[in-house]
């Protein structure tokens, strides 16, 4: 291989390298401005816990059950709820629950107080359950 061959290969690898460098950086300018939002600092790098936003407890120190309800209040609330189930067959209790005056969380015990004295039937399952006064038609 003569001298002149020698210079035109060098020349040629220095070229390539110079494109690949700079093919290179322009990828990482292209991501880095998909990534970054203008405006916004660098998103921290880290992975963030679990329910960061919520304080955490002390060890040891367990959530204390709600107290028991008298029996007269769970006997109206019951009422209520079955008053709300007439009105409305058929219904969710997401639906049931502001009708008959509190959160659908409370009203589980009612609930299953009127299916056990079979006052009440229902249909479907978890969130789509639908409740019907017995007697009345349900899907």
């Amino acid at each position: 291989m003569t001298n002149f061959q020698q210079k035109i290969e060098e020349q040629v690898g220095t070229f390539v390298r110079s494109v690949n460098e700079l093919i290179r950086r322009a990828a990482i300018e292209a991501l880095e401005q998909a990534v970054v939002v203008p405006g916004l600092t660098p998103v921290d790098s880290r992975p963030q816990a679990r329910n960061a936003g919520r304080p955490r407890r002390k060890p040891g120190l367990a959530k204390k059950p709600a107290a028991p309800r008298e029996p007269a209040e769970l006997a109206a609330l019951t009422e209520r709820l079955y008053g709300a189930i007439v009105a409305q067959p058929g219904e969710t209790m997401e639906v049931l629950a502001p009708a008959a005056g509190c959160a659908g969380k409370q009203l589980r015990v009612s609930i299953e107080q009127l299916l056990k004295a079979e006052r009440v039937s229902k249909a479907g399952e978890r969130r789509s359950t639908r409740y019907f006064p017995m007697g009345a038609d349900g899907p």
